[in-house]
């Protein structure tokens, strides 16, 4: 009965062992365009797309199981009606995105899909033509997920492409900002 005990702990040492050795530490940079859901039912001019970027983090577990951390500055979307007294504005916002990511890896190429949580703060600069300039800014935390693929240059440096949908409000209205992105992450 000892012997049974003394060895399942010694494979289950040797598991955690042998998942710490593969373990992997990434960091990266990520440029792209942003597209915020919005209203422009009542606008003249309505621009929904921004450029995006993100700095990211991650570690690696195992080849197929790890977690990132992302900051995102979501780009600027832009609204003018025309009219007076009816809202002109800019929406932008920056947050911060924690996930946990699977991968499927393919000889020098991957896939990953990534699911987790999303804080933002959006910020919304009002023009309205007749009361003079107004800015109100909202926080909150929302469900947000990811795929993509990646090509590894070198065993240190690898090309990525990402889709995103972060759950963003505006208004207190419950919306979702998609992202597309081109990264370069290095491992460590």
């Amino acid at each position: 009965m000892r012997r049974a005990r003394f060895t399942a702990a010694c494979l289950l040492a040797a598991s955690c062992l042998a998942g710490t050795a593969q373990a992997q530490v990434y960091a990266g940079v990520s440029a792209g365009i942003s597209r915020i859901d919005i209203d422009c039912s009542h606008t003249s001019q309505c621009d929904r797309y921004g450029n995006a970027y993100k700095l990211f983090a991650g570690y690696m577990h195992t080849p197929y199981l790890g977690a990132e951390a992302v900051y995102y500055d979501q780009g600027r979307a832009r609204s003018s009606s025309g009219q007076p007294g009816v809202l002109n504005g800019d929406i932008s916002g920056s947050g911060l995105g924690l996930y946990g990511v699977a991968v499927a890896p393919f000889d020098e190429f991957s896939m990953h899909v990534k699911l987790g949580a999303f804080s933002s703060r959006t910020r919304f600069d009002a023009n309205p033509a007749t009361s003079g300039p107004r800015t109100s800014a909202e926080r909150h935390t929302a469900f947000a997920w990811g795929f993509g693929c990646a090509w590894a240059y070198s065993p240190r440096v690898s090309l990525r492409v990402d889709l995103e949908r972060l759950g963003v409000k505006l208004r207190d209205e419950p919306d979702h900002l998609d992202m597309v992105s081109a990264s370069v992450l290095y491992r460590f």
